[in-house]
């Protein structure tokens, strides 16, 4: 029964690691700043010092209004992932996974027999066999 426990465990503290990985590789992609178009290296360091953004990202010198409202609206929606994904982390919410549903549950919630008692757990459910695991 301990070895069960301890291999549960470890499953479920790399779930976690792949989680946050997969959180990293998403962002890494989005930040991922845009080639610069120049003629000369010294313009190329002329536009690193003054398109250079707070989120390690290059703006482009002439950029149309709509794509500047597009560019406002990824970096609204990344913004507010991170501000997510800090919370959770701050909360110390590890049942929460990407793409999936999940819930928790302890010794508490069942209130008819038969009652579990071996503390809180996180199940997540699979829309594609419409199980848990």
């Amino acid at each position: 029964k301990d070895h069960k426990l301890h291999i549960e465990h470890e499953i479920e503290t790399l779930q976690t690691k792949i989680k946050n990985l997969r959180e990293v590789k998403g962002h890494l992609k989005k930040v991922r700043p845009e080639e610069c178009q120049c003629s000369s290296p010294s313009d190329v360091l002329k536009n690193k010092e003054t398109n250079h953004l707070s989120a390690g990202q290059m703006l482009p010198l002439r950029m149309s209004s709509k794509l500047k409202t597009q560019w406002l609206q990824k970096e609204q929606k990344r913004r507010k992932k991170l501000r997510k994904f800090l919370k959770r982390l701050q909360n110390n919410d590890t049942c929460s996974m990407p793409g999936l549903t999940c819930f928790t549950h302890d010794n508490h919630h069942w209130q008819t027999a038969p009652f579990w008692t071996m503390g809180p757990f996180c199940a997540c459910t699979s829309a594609n066999n419409n199980t848990y695991w």
